[in-house]
């Protein structure tokens, strides 16, 4: 109803729900508007399926690289094992950015984690 009622421009889905995109999609079809996505997972299939384009998470962390990219996806996998923003204030230092420190304290498993995705990370971004 608020799509057909015409009174905004435009979504962002992030629900990383790709059944969502696709309802929406449809939707677009019926009643133009802008149509975001904001998962990027489903960032490449979202703009081949006719979004109008992706609003990034990870693109700070990684600009150089488009939707759908392996490496994006390899950092998403990342991102799910840490807290995200630790995950990306840390990719954010690496790429020589402030980030500022972590909030909260993090666990030695968490930590390892952390040392293992900065290794990852200068590797791809050296790639």
């Amino acid at each position: 109803r608020l799509v057909a009622g015409g009174g905004f421009a435009g979504i962002k889905d992030s629900s990383g729900d790709w059944c969502r995109m696709a309802e929406l999609l449809e939707l677009k079809r019926e009643f133009p508007f802008a149509l975001f996505c904001g998962s990027d997972r489903l960032a490449a299939r979202a703009l081949s399926e006719g979004a109008d384009g992706v609003i990034s998470d990870c693109a700070c962390a990684m600009p150089e690289f488009a939707p759908g990219d392996p490496r994006v996806i390899e950092f998403l996998d990342w991102i799910e094992k840490l807290p995200p923003l630790t995950a990306v204030k840390r990719a954010l230092e690496l790429r020589g950015q402030k980030a500022g420190a972590p909030l909260t304290p993090l666990a030695a498993e968490t930590a390892r984690l952390l040392e293992e995705f900065d290794v990852w990370f200068k590797r791809v971004k050296q790639a």
